[in-house]
C-alpha cells in the first residue's frame, strides 16, 4: 500500500521538518492577462455600480478597445461563457440575477 506522507524540508542542519500545506486563500488566483476577455470584462465591471448583462459588458470592451482579440460570429456569447464559467467557480465575478453579472467584492 501507498502511504501518503506529508511535504517536508530540511533545515541548515540537516533536520526534516513538516511543511504545512497551503489553504485555500493561500492559493490566490492569478490576475488574467491583459487584453484577454476576461480582463476587459473586470476593466469595465471595475468603474460600474450596477450590474451588466454580457451585451452591454462587450459594447463597453469594443467601445473602448479593450479585447482587440475578442473577434469571431458570436462575441457577446464568448464573453458570456467566459463570465459564467469564472462566476461558478467564484472567481473575480458574480452573478448578480440570472444574465447579469458583477465585479466580486475584493477583486
Amino acid at each position: 500500500m501507498h502511504q501518503t506522507s506529508k511535504p517536508t524540508t530540511e533545515t541548515p542542519t540537516g533536520e526534516s521538518i513538516a511543511v504545512p500545506e497551503p489553504t485555500p486563500s493561500d492559493r490566490r488566483q492569478p490576475e488574467p492577462r491583459e487584453g484577454s476577455t476576461m480582463w476587459a470584462a473586470i476593466e469595465v465591471l471595475r468603474g460600474k455600480r450596477r450590474p451588466m448583462t454580457a451585451a452591454e459588458i462587450y459594447a463597453e470592451i469594443r467601445k473602448r478597445n479593450l479585447a482587440p482579440g475578442l473577434k469571431g460570429k458570436t462575441p457577446e456569447q464568448t464573453v458570456a461563457a467566459r463570465l459564467a464559467v469564472h462566476a461558478k467557480r467564484g472567481l473575480y465575478v458574480d452573478r448578480a440575477e440570472p444574465g447579469k453579472f458583477r465585479l466580486r467584492r475584493g477583486a
